[in-house]
């Protein structure tokens, strides 16, 4: 019994949230074979070959799309990201341009601008960080260590036994927790740990560990200034691949100032700006993340009477077989 486009598009779109791009991709070809110009059909393909990150093909789909029923297409970042993905620039800075005059507001067309141009900003917008985060909670965990060789939850666990052995640490907080990976890492030598994090559903991951007394979703310093979090102080702060979607640190580090007991221990990891250049002492990089100098470190450890514990070079993950240079960093509140 044949099917009708409907429904090849209602089993291509539960394919699809299944994970099973395969399948997907064969039900809207079925979709296509009877109506090559079916905007469903089209965009659903797009969307799929976009997930299975086949970004030249979808970008191809998104227009195909667009160019049927421009009225009802909706998908102008996603087609900008594809061709960016594609490596079609000129595209893509149209296409995100494009965006952002329909939605001045739209935060993950902006940081993707700036990205492609290189035009840095103080941190990545709230939405995009959200957005990314969100979509990624489930299979977060098993990307980063599986397809990234991600190292920073062990690198932090491993420079903590190095610097002090044996300590424990009675109140810390984990920024940025994500699903919790740095505080399983560090949980032996922890007693309680608070957790924040910008994305809701990644704190859903993180506190089906217990591992967290509190966990609070929202960006550090507002969470820091709820009733909370206003008066807590801890002996370790972590911050594990967090600030790479902060440019300037200043606010994350007078947080961790003013939330450190004496002799307390901030302890984060960024990704490396080449060179100790001047002003403002990071860039946004293509990926969307911020690079930091060394000099940029020393000069906010200084303004915050941060003794500098050790900044050390580390990798803390791949991007296909690009190893990412970064730092890990140990400062000491004064």
């Amino acid at each position: 019994m044949s099917r009708s486009i409907a429904d090849l598009v209602k089993l291509g779109e539960a394919a699809m949230e299944q994970e099973d791009y395969d399948l997907s991709v064969d039900y809207f070809n079925q979709g296509l074979a009877i109506e090559p110009e079916n905007f469903a059909v089209l965009f659903g393909m797009a969307e799929v070959l976009r997930f299975r990150e086949d970004y030249k093909e979808a970008a191809e789909f998104y227009s195909k799309a667009q160019r049927v029923d421009p009225e009802e297409f909706y998908g102008h970042w996603e087609m900008a990201y594809s061709y960016d993905m594609a490596g079609q620039f000129a595209e893509a800075k149209a296409g995100y341009e494009d965006c952002l005059r329909r939605d001045p507001n739209h935060g993950v067309a902006r940081h993707l601008l700036s990205a492609l141009v290189g035009e840095t900003s103080a941190a990545a917008p709230k939405d995009y960080i959200e957005e990314l985060f969100d979509d990624y909670a489930e299979t977060f965990d098993e990307s980063l260590l599986n397809d990234l060789d991600y190292t920073v939850p062990d690198l932090i666990r491993q420079k903590l036994d190095v610097l002090d052995p044996g300590a424990r640490y009675q109140e810390v907080m984990d920024l940025g927790c994500g699903t919790g990976l740095v505080g399983a890492a560090i949980g032996e030598l922890c007693g309680d740990i608070d957790g924040i994090d910008l994305s809701a559903k990644m704190i859903e991951q993180a506190v089906s560990k217990n591992i967290y007394r509190r966990t609070m979703a929202g960006d550090i310093a507002a969470c820091f200034e709820t009733e909370t979090f206003n008066n807590a102080k801890y002996d370790l702060i972590v911050a594990g691949d967090v600030f790479v979607y902060y440019g300037d640190l200043i606010p994350v580090f007078k947080s961790a100032k003013e939330h450190l007991k004496k002799n307390g221990r901030f302890l984060f990891t960024i990704e490396k700006l080449a060179g100790d250049k001047g002003e403002p002492g990071y860039e946004i990089q293509r990926s969307g993340r911020f690079a930091h100098n060394r000099n940029y470190l020393n000069l906010l450890a200084k303004r915050w009477d941060f003794m500098v514990e050790t900044i050390e070079e580390i990798v803390p993950r791949k991007e296909g077989e690009l190893l990412i240079s970064g730092y890990l960093c140990s400062l000491v509140n004064g």
